[in-house]
């Protein structure tokens, strides 16, 4: 049990709000809102002297150990990103806008890095999962309208990092991202579908998670 459930069932109406994580974060996480909450608690001074009341004091940061879902998030439990000494390593990389997704890439984006030859009918995948932390263009310019844009990369080892950066130096490398979810493929129906089918469909899902 998070040390924060701990506190919740112990006193019954609390007057503060603190910063809680509302799912397990590993170890070299980088906080976003997303895995935030504010929770009422009662804590002793010594506890609530390190403790956050505040989201902007944790978003953007990374974890330097694991924080268990309904715990509270302690500014002292992080660092500012890029700066632990985790097994992961970033690397900037000067791709075309063709290799970085056609100016689709977002930082949070996870990729793929391939590596090809000229001349080489095939491509080889040097680094899966990688995670875009920054996009590169102090003119402020959207990625799609570049000739070419930095990208960095966070990548989970040296052996990935060893990699990317030999693939970089001897041949191409482009990055391929997942393909979008297909709920948003199936948005869009064809013109002929029943829109009552659609709708008794909806009402069977809104029904079943309310349950």
């Amino acid at each position: 049990m998070g040390l924060f459930a701990a506190y919740q069932q112990a006193n019954a109406a609390p007057t503060n709000r603190y910063v809680v994580a509302t799912r397990a974060l590993a170890p070299g996480a980088i906080i976003d809102e997303g895995d935030l909450g504010l929770a009422p608690a009662d804590v002793p001074t010594e506890v609530s002297d390190g403790l956050t009341q505040r989201w902007e004091d944790v978003v953007g940061r990374e974890t330097l150990a694991a924080v268990e879902a309904n715990s509270f998030v302690s500014p002292s439990q992080l660092v500012e990103a890029g700066t632990s000494a985790g097994s992961g390593r970033r690397v900037a990389l000067e791709l075309t806008r063709a290799g970085a997704v056609d100016g689709s890439l977002r930082t949070g984006s996870v990729v793929d890095v391939l590596s090809s030859s000229d001349g080489e009918p095939t491509a080889t995948v040097v680094a899966r999962r990688a995670r875009v932390v920054a996009l590169g263009d102090d003119t402020g310019a959207e990625l799609g309208q570049l000739a070419s844009v930095v990208v960095t990369l966070e990548l989970a080892d040296e052996e990935a990092l060893a990699a990317v950066v030999g693939a970089n130096t001897s041949g191409t490398v482009t990055l391929a991202a997942p393909t979008p979810s297909t709920s948003a493929a199936t948005s869009e129906a064809p013109a002929d579908d029943d829109p009552r089918e659609a709708s008794a469909e909806d009402s069977e899902v809104k029904g079943g998670e309310g349950g």
